[in-house]
């Protein structure tokens, strides 16, 4: 299977203290990687330099022809919109602009019903429900995930799987962090622990 992004060698330091420490990863095509490890071992920072949010001091890797999308701790979304008009919003930004997708996102994430409900009115796991639609509504090859099950109940966590299984079976490569590995019965998941900026 060919490398969708090959990273070699990744390294980043802040203040004279080593927050990752010579990094390598093959991500193939269609793949799942966790990336597990406590709070404070560099896990967000990898994904940051990923999804070329922040530059590394050493090593390499090749994001060109990726199209990517990051969802980090914050959710991204605005208050004042409704779910409809945030999703909308994001489809415009990107000049993805297939708005029947929307509802087949809301239906898949079961939100159909507070298409017209302003953000702040949801709890954290909708608002959750919520950011990750974004990855049915925007074209990409490679989802960089910082913790996407924080904040999901039981039946967000089977959506998020049902998710990760549709990625794979188009083609999509799914980079992820959480504080443990994760075993799932229908998806193969590459476990990678990170502590201490090494793997």
């Amino acid at each position: 299977m060919e490398d969708l992004l090959q990273i070699k060698n990744i390294s980043l330091s802040r203040n004279h203290k080593i927050i990752l420490n010579d990094i390598s990863i093959n991500i193939p095509e269609s793949t799942i990687i966790n990336i597990y490890g406590s709070n404070g071992s560099g896990k967000t920072s990898l994904l940051k330099i990923l999804s070329g949010i922040t530059e590394h001091d050493n090593g390499a890797f090749k994001n060109d022809n990726l199209e990517i999308v990051y969802l980090g701790h914050k959710y991204g979304l605005k208050n004042s919109l409704t779910v409809y008009e945030n999703l909308k919003l994001d489809c415009n930004n990107t000049g993805n602009h297939n708005i029947k997708n929307i509802d087949a996102c809301l239906d898949f994430f079961a939100m159909g019903e507070y298409k017209n409900t302003l953000v702040r009115y949801l709890s954290h796991g909708q608002q959750k429900r919520v950011a990750l639609m974004r990855l049915l509504t925007i074209k990409s090859n490679l989802w960089i995930l910082d913790e996407p099950y924080s904040a999901l109940d039981r039946d967000g966590s089977i959506i998020l799987e049902q998710l990760l299984t549709e990625a794979l079976k188009n083609n999509i490569s799914v980079v992820m962090t959480n504080h443990s590995e994760i075993n799932l019965k229908t998806i193969n998941v590459k476990n990678y622990h990170l502590e201490n900026g090494r793997i």
